[in-house]
C-alpha cells in the first residue's frame, strides 16, 4: 500500500515583504504605505480562513512522467499543497464587490501563505527522504516545469479528492485555486537537499522575488594545473561544498575543526578569521590567506587553492610475508584467470592482484582511504553518514576502489579477473554498499549485514567492471558491529582457527581490535581507541608520508630521529608518536601521569624544524591522546584476559596487525603500557592480515574457516563491562 503522509501547518503567515513585491510587479504605480494598510485590515481574517494542508508520497518516475519523458525508473516525491477553499471564497467575495484592490492583496497574501506552508513541508519531506535513504537533486514545480498533464497524475498519487478534499478540472487545474504541485526528484546522494526554488536556474528574470543569491567558487588543486568552478549557495559551508564536487581536503575530525588539517589558501576574495583559524595557523598564515575550510562560510565569489588530497610518498601497507598464500588455487582455472584481494581500511586502501597459476601475488597498489576527509575515525564517518553524507561516502570510497583495480589492470592487462574479495570493518562495508549506519548509534547495534554476500560486480558498484568479463565480488562476513570482516580476515590468515596455542591477536589502527584464542574459545573486543596512533587529533600528526619522524630515540640531551623516506622533517606519523612518549617517559621527560617537565609543557617537547623553520613539537595534547588511546587499549586485553580464565603469561604468541602494527617496536609498546611487558618478545609483525585473508579466501575459496571465527567468536562488549572504567583509568598512568 502506497505511503501516503499528510501535514497541516502550523502557525502559517504571509510575508508583508513578498505580498507588497507580487502586488508592485502588477502594477508598479501601487503605493507600498496603501498595500501595508489593506494587509493589516486582513491578516485576521485570513488567519481565521487559512486551513494549510498538504499529501506526499514517493513514487516511481514512470507512473507520473507518462509523457515519455522518463526512460528510468527512478524515483520521485509528489506533494499537493491548498491553504483552503474558504481563502477563495474570501477573494470572490471582494471581486464580486467590486473591491479589487483589496481582493488582489488577498490573493498575494494567501500565495505567500502557499509559500510559507511549502518551508514547513521541507522538514517533513526531508524526513521521509532519510527513512528512505535519499536525497534531493531538484524541485520541479507544475506548470512552470512540467506539462501541466503531469498535474492529474500527481493528483491520483497522492489522492488528493480524499486526503486534502481537492479537485481538479477537465483542464486539469485544482480546486480550491489556493493550492500547488510540486514534484522532487529523488537521488541516492542523502547530502543532495535541493528542496527549495533556484532562482538561478529560473528562467523568469524579472520576478520580484528573486534571489541572488548564487555565488562562484574557484578550487585549485596544490601542484596540479586543474581548477574547478563550482557555482553555489551563499552561507553554504567550504569543506561540504568541495566535498560535494570530489575535492577533498584532509578532515580528520569530520568538520569539528579541532585538528586543524583542512587548511586551504584563498586567492581571491575574502573569509573572516575564525577562533578556529586563529588557533591553527601563525598570524602570517593568516595574513596570507590561510583558513580552515570546515569553519568557512561563503559570503561571496571566492577562489582558493587546496591541498592535494592524497599527500605524494604516502605508504600504506600492502604485500607482506602473509600475502602469498602458499598455495596455487584448488579450483579449475585458465591460465590467465586471477582474482582481486581489497583491503578498505579506515585510513588506507590495499589491492593485490593473485594470480591463480601459480597461486602468487604479482601486483600490488595501495592509496589513502579517499573517506578520511569525513573524519579519521569510525566514528566520524557514521556521523557523517547518518547526518546525510552516507551518498559522498559511498560515492569516494568506490571511486578510490576503482583507482586501484585500475592500476592492478594495467599492469597486467591480459590478464582476466574472475573474483575479487573484500576484507574491511563493519562500518566500511556498509558505506560501500550504502547501507544505513543507524544501527551503529545505539545499543543493542544492529548492522544491517554480518554475513558472506557474492553479488555481481555491477550490483556492488552500480556500473561495469573495465572489461569484458565481469567477476563476481565477495564480501567477506564479520562478527558483530566493531569487530568486522578485515578481524576475521586476519584470523583467518594467521591461523587462528588451527593452531592449539594460545594466541592474541591485536589490530590497533583508528579503532583498535584485538581477540584471544585459548582452549576456552575465541573472545574478541573492540576498544574506541581514536585515530592517535596513526597520527590523528596529534598537532603534528600526519600519515605515513615522506617525511614524517617515524623512529625516534632520546638519551639524556641526545635526541635521534628517522624520517619515512629520509627526508626533511614534516610531521609525526604513529609508531613516530609512541617512540617519542616512550623516550620522554624513559627520560623522565614525562611523569607517571603523564605531565611534561616545566620547561616543555606550555609550548610541547621540541622535535625538529620543517624545511621553512617551524618546530615540530609533541604538546602535553598529543600525550592526552596517547593516554587515553592506550589505557582503551591496555584495558580490552586485561578483560579479555579476565573472560577467558588465563593472564598474559599464558600467552604463547602475539600478532600485531596492520600497518602501525607492522613497524611499531613492541618493547616501546610495552614502556607506556600498550603491552603488558612480558609480551613484548612473543610479539609478531602480521603485517595486513586483513588483505592476506582475503588472497587466502581467493586461493582456497573455503567459507567454512571465515565463518566458523564469525559464528563462534564471542564478543566482549567493553562498556557494559563494569570493570572496564577502573581498568581504563589504572592504564592512563605510564608505566602501568
Amino acid at each position: 500500500m502506497k505511503d501516503i503522509r499528510i501535514i497541516t501547518g502550523k502557525n502559517v503567515s504571509p510575508s508583508k515583504e513578498t505580498v507588497t513585491a507580487l502586488l508592485t510587479r502588477q502594477n508598479a504605480d501601487l503605493k507600498t504605505a496603501g498595500i501595508s494598510d489593506i494587509y493589516e485590515r486582513l491578516l485576521p481574517k485570513l488567519n481565521m480562513r487559512l486551513l494549510p494542508k498538504a499529501a506526499y508520497c514517493i513514487c516511481s518516475k514512470k507512473s507520473i512522467l507518462s509523457s515519455g519523458r522518463s526512460k528510468d525508473d527512478g524515483l520521485l516525491l509528489c506533494a499537493m499543497l491548498t491553504v483552503g477553499s474558504s481563502v477563495s471564497r474570501l477573494i470572490d467575495r471582494y471581486a464580486a464587490d467590486n473591491d479589487l484592490l483589496t481582493a488582489s492583496v488577498l490573493n498575494a497574501m494567501a500565495d505567500s501563505s502557499l509559500f510559507a506552508f511549502e518551508e514547513q513541508l521541507h522538514t517533513a519531506i526531508l524526513q521521509i527522504c532519510r527513512e528512505n535513504g535519499c536525497g534531493i537533486s531538484c524541485r520541479l514545480e507544475l506548470p512552470a516545469d512540467l506539462p501541466l498533464e503531469t498535474q492529474t497524475a500527481v493528483y491520483n498519487a497522492v489522492d488528493a479528492g480524499r486526503t486534502l478534499g481537492l479537485s481538479i478540472t477537465n483542464g486539469r487545474m485544482l480546486k480550491p485555486e489556493k493550492s500547488m504541485s510540486l514534484i522532487f526528484v529523488l537521488t541516492k546522494d542523502m547530502t543532495q537537499k535541493n528542496l527549495a526554488h533556484d532562482c538561478r536556474l529560473c528562467p523568469d528574470h524579472n520576478c520580484p522575488l528573486r534571489k541572488n543569491s548564487g555565488i562562484m567558487l574557484t578550487a585549485e588543486l596544490e601542484k596540479d594545473a586543474s581548477k574547478t568552478t563550482i557555482p553555489c549557495r551563499k552561507g553554504s559551508n567550504l569543506l561540504e561544498t568541495l566535498r560535494q564536487h570530489s575535492i577533498s581536503p584532509s578532515a580528520e575530525c569530520g568538520g569539528a575543526g579541532v585538528c586543524g588539517k583542512c587548511g586551504v589558501r584563498i586567492t581571491n576574495g575574502f573569509l573572516p578569521v575564525t577562533p578556529e583559524d586563529a588557533a591553527f595557523f601563525s598570524k602570517k598564515e593568516l595574513e596570507d590567506g590561510m583558513r580552515l575550510a570546515c569553519k568557512a562560510v561563503l559570503q561571496e565569489d571566492l577562489s582558493v587553492s587546496v591541498a592535494k588530497t592524497e599527500p605524494s610518498g604516502f605508504f600504506a601497507l600492502g604485500n607482506c610475508d602473509t600475502d602469498n598464500p602458499k598455495r596455487a588455487a584448488s579450483f579449475p582455472c585458465q591460465t590467465d584467470d586471477c582474482g582481486i584481494a581489497i583491503d578498505i581500511g579506515t585510513t588506507t586502501l590495499a589491492f593485490s592482484l593473485l594470480d591463480y597459476k601459480s597461486g602468487s601475488v604479482i601486483a600490488s597498489h595501495t592509496a589513502v582511504n579517499p573517506q578520511r576527509t569525513f573524519g579519521a575515525d569510525v566514528i566520524s564517518r557514521i556521523q557523517a553518514a547518518n547526518s546525510g553524507k552516507s551518498g559522498l561516502l559511498e560515492k569516494c570510497i568506490k571511486t578510490g576502489i576503482f583507482k586501484g583495480i585500475r592500476s592492478l589492470c594495467s599492469q597486467h592487462p591480459k590478464k582476466r579477473i574472475r573474483h575479487i574479495a573484500i576484507a574491511a570493518n563493519t562500518v566500511m562495508l556498509h558505506l560501500l554498499r550504502g547501507y544505513s549506519c543507524e544501527g551503529f548509534c545505539h545499543y543493542p547495534f544492529s548492522p544491517k549485514s554480518l554475513s558472506f554476500e557474492e553479488l555481481p560486480f555491477e550490483k556492488v558498484f552500480a556500473e561495469p567492471f573495465p572489461a569484458a568479463l565481469q567477476p563476481d565480488v565477495t564480501l567477506l562476513p564479520g562478527i558483530s558491529a566493531f569487530i568486522g570482516a578485515d578481524i576475521t580476515a586476519g584470523l583467518y590468515a594467521c591461523g587462528i582457527p588451527e593452531e592449539n596455542e594460545t594466541a592474541l591477536f591485536l589490530d590497533l589502527g583508528t579503532n583498535g581490535e584485538m581477540a584471544l584464542k585459548t582452549k576456552n574459545g575465541i573472545f574478541a573486543a573492540s576498544a574506541a581507541a581514536g585515530p592517535a596512533f596513526e597520527g590523528g587529533n596529534i598537532k603534528w600528526g600526519t600519515g605515513s608520508v615522506e617525511g614524517a619522524i617515524s623512529h625516534v630515540e632520546i638519551h639524556g640531551e641526545v635526541l635521534e630521529l628517522q624520517t619515512i623516506g629520509q627526508k626533511p622533517p614534516a610531521g609525526i606519523c604513529g609508531t613516530g608518536v609512541i617512540e617519542t612518549a616512550a623516550g620522554l617517559f624513559l627520560s623522565g621527560i614525562i611523569g607517571a601521569s603523564g605531565n611534561l617537565a616545566a620547561p616543555w609543557i606550555e609550548n610541547g617537547y621540541p622535535l625538529a624544524q620543517t624545511e621553512n623553520g617551524a618546530w615540530i613539537t609533541f604538546t602535553q595534547k598529543d600525550i592526552r591522546e596517547i593516554q587515553m588511546a592506550k589505557a582503551a587499549i591496555r584495558a580490552g586485553i586485561e578483560l579479555l584476559f579476565l573472560h577467558s580464565g588465563i593472564t598474559s603469561e599464558n600467552v604463547s604468541r602475539v600478532f600485531l596487525a596492520g600497518g602501525f602494527g607492522y613497524f611499531l617496536n613492541p618493547k616501546k609498546a610495552a614502556a607506556i603500557g600498550i603491552l603488558p611487558p612480558e609480551l613484548a618478545l612473543k610479539t609478531t609483525a602480521a603485517g595486513n592480515s586483513s588483505l592476506a585473508g582475503a588472497l587466502l579466501y581467493l586461493a582456497r575459496r573455503n567459507k567454512s574457516p571465515l565463518q566458523f571465527l564469525a559464528e563462534h567468536t564471542e564478543e566482549i562488549l567493553l562498556a557494559k563491562e563494569e570493570i572496564f572504567q577502573d581498568l581504563y583509568i589504572k592504564y592512563m598512568s605510564f608505566g602501568e
